[in-house]
């Protein structure tokens, strides 16, 4: 008899265990669509709330790390989210937009968009233990092509990210060869030099036709710019070799994962504030600097209702938090179980808007001392390309003091900043992507994110030729952003939001934190941020302007029709993923399409088997293919346990 108690015993120890982790049997296939995710045979709301099935002791978790402190996880947000694009994005984005104006849609977007979306993405990354592709994939499945669209776009990101860098790691090697006086600073007849070079620090020979230094140094020396797309030059070695420490500087951090990068990050995340300090108490001494902090900070209400203004104010929150592309899924993985990551949303969106904001502030500053420098209005002071960083801060660099240094630092502090995000988005690629294949790829992971990290400096060597800033601006454009991230971001919110529903979330979040949201998140998850992602593509479709380049040497480009043509299917590579995916799950589906459908929007027995409602256990019991899968389940699990007593019993 006791032999007898023991064995059921044993057999029921089993059970419970095979019940309680059905995500780590050794059958499950992460990729697969219809891998038994959770042993329970879902039959009835009694039977499945009893049930508490946990995700983070599923396959994934197996092989990933935590974060080695408390403060290592902020300071990875923090690097994240504050990258080049609040220092180099933003106040381009500022100076195109009418300054206030696109600062006022800006704040708006933030509060609605940018801190919501931020919370409800590291939460689920954090409760799954999982990339965004599983995480959809779980609650609404049909839905989980919005997670590999977010993956072809971060993809898009990667091949131009570190072209940035290498220009900055470019100016960082000419400060550091030219301590006495850097090249920018004044006219002395290099050979990238025009006849119609102007020296800054002189107002006696400027005219219409002069063009600053820092300008000709850009695009003579830096760029060497050819005259269109169509004229893509040869390849600039300088800058090759420059992409390529770039590439090696983030291969080398992620190398073992980015949980185990924390004490990097106590450097990278602060030194660029140190820099901002110092150049903001510089920018606003400087003459004519009111100028430009007015420009900067009062609205101009002719560009309120420019569709342009609120899409590049939807797309730069959705790019410098990092949401939409599923990197912050991932870092919130590498969080305990129980973290705070509500305070850590607050806390990251405040640092990192008020980074882009100072930012503002510094760069407006020196806008303003260049025009009157120039004698010319603020909004007329330079190109508003995309290398308006690298033609501000190097005149202000080149006032001060020791210049040299100042210039070496700031650029440093560049480089910092690209390279903080690159890893955190390369980390977020390779991780998202081993989720899909674990047995194939977590335990190759060095050598996949060195493949990975390889391909991605090829992809960017195009971008590094003569004519290659023609290519950048397209991919900046539509390949990285604009249109394609609002209809990414907005797919992956309604999966959350309404197919898998607020309620739902809010359970899950107070399971972890022990404490329910406030209803206002829920407001802006399920309608505030949708309607805007919703109007800004719409405001984009209804007044699209073709895309242009403008620089001193050419005035405004104007882009061939094939060059628009490649825009929109560089935008369509990851959008179409979305409807693309739909349509391979309701043709696989062995249902009517309709049942399909429901299927795809119905979230998987192992995420929502302990908190059913009535209904939703009915529309669960009567679809076949759970019915099937939870029948098999069982009989395999019953037999499991038969075997294992009867083994227990011979011992």
């Amino acid at each position: 008899m006791q032999t007898e108690k023991k064995v059921n015993s044993e057999s029921e120890k089993v059970q419970m265990s095979r019940m309680t982790n059905g995500t780590k049997e050794p059958n499950d296939s992460a990729g697969s669509e219809t891998s038994v995710e959770a042993a329970p045979k879902v039959v009835s709301q009694t039977s499945s709330a009893n049930v508490s099935v946990s995700i983070k002791e599923g396959d994934a978790s197996q092989t990933r790390g935590t974060w080695t402190g408390r403060l290592d996880f902020l300071l990875a947000c923090v690097s994240y989210a504050v990258g080049l694009g609040n220092i180099w994005r933003f106040p381009y984005y500022c100076f195109k937009n009418g300054g206030g104006t696109f600062l006022l849609a800006y704040l708006v977007c933030v509060f609605c968009l940018g801190i919501p979306i931020f919370f409800l993405e590291i939460s689920m990354g954090q409760y799954f233990t999982l990339s965004n592709i599983r995480v959809l994939e779980k609650v609404a499945p049909i839905f989980k092509g919005a997670g590999l669209a977010s993956q072809v776009m971060v993809a898009w990101i990667n091949t131009y990210y570190n072209v940035i860098t290498a220009w900055a790691i470019a100016y960082l090697v000419q400060s550091a060869l030219h301590i006495s006086e850097l090249p920018w600073k004044s006219c002395t007849g290099e050979y990238w030099e025009t006849s119609s070079c102007y020296d800054p620090q002189s107002t006696t020979n400027f005219s219409n036709e002069s063009v600053p230094i820092v300008e000709e140094f850009w695009e003579n020396r830096i760029l060497q710019m050819t005259d269109g797309i169509e004229n893509i030059g040869g390849l600039q070695w300088e800058l090759v070799g420059f992409l390529f420490l770039a590439w090696a500087i983030t291969y080398f951090i992620i190398w073992k994962g980015l949980h185990s990068s924390g004490k990097i990050l106590w450097i990278t995340a602060t030194f660029p504030y140190f820099i901002l300090f110092i150049l903001f108490f510089r920018g606003i001494t400087l003459e004519g600097a009111m100028s430009g902090l007015y420009f900067y900070l009062v609205p101009d209400p002719v560009h309120i209702l420019s569709p342009s203004t609120w899409l590049d104010a939807g797309s730069q929150v959705c790019y410098s938090y990092g949401i939409a592309i599923g990197t912050l899924y991932v870092m919130g993985s590498y969080n305990d179980r129980s973290y705070n990551c509500q305070r850590d949303a607050f806390l990251v969106g405040s640092i990192n808007s008020g980074t882009s904001l100072f930012g503002g502030l510094v760069t407006f500053s020196i806008l303003g001392h260049m025009a009157h420098n120039r004698g010319v209005d603020v909004a007329d002071v330079v190109s508003s390309g995309p290398g308006l960083a690298f033609l501000t801060y190097p005149e202000v660099a080149s006032s001060l003091p020791g210049g040299s240094l100042w210039s070496i630092l700031f650029f440093l502090m560049l480089l910092c900043l690209g390279i903080d995000t690159a890893f955190c988005m390369v980390d977020g690629f390779v991780t998202s992507l081993a989720d899909l294949w674990p047995r194939q790829l977590h335990a190759r992971r060095k050598l996949f994110a060195f493949v990975t990290c390889f391909l991605f400096f090829l992809c960017g060597i195009p971008q590094v030729t003569r004519g290659g800033v023609y290519l950048f601006a397209i991919i900046d454009s539509y390949g990285a952003a604009g249109i394609a991230l609002m209809v990414i971001g907005l797919c992956q919110n309604i999966a959350l939001a309404w197919v898998f529903g607020v309620d739902e979330v809010n359970g899950l979040i107070e399971e972890m934190l022990g404490k329910r949201p406030h209803r206002a998140w829920g407001i802006c998850w399920k309608y505030l941020g949708p309607a805007l992602m919703t109007l800004i593509a719409v405001f984009f479709c209804l007044n699209h302007e073709p895309i242009s380049y403008e620089s001193s040497n050419y005035g405004t480009y104007q882009y061939p029709v094939w060059a628009r043509v490649l825009c929109w299917v560089m935008a369509a590579t990851s959008v179409s993923c979305i409807p693309g995916y739909a349509l391979y799950f309701v043709l696989t589906t062995p249902l009517p399409w309709r049942e399909a459908i429901k299927h795809g929007c119905t979230p998987k027995p192992c995420v929502k088997n302990y908190r059913m409602t009535p209904r939703q256990s009915m529309v669960q019991v009567s679809n076949p293919i759970l019915v099937a899968q939870n029948t098999s389940s069982s009989r395999s699990n019953g037999s499991a346990e038969n075997d294992d007593a009867k083994e227990q019993s011979k011992n």
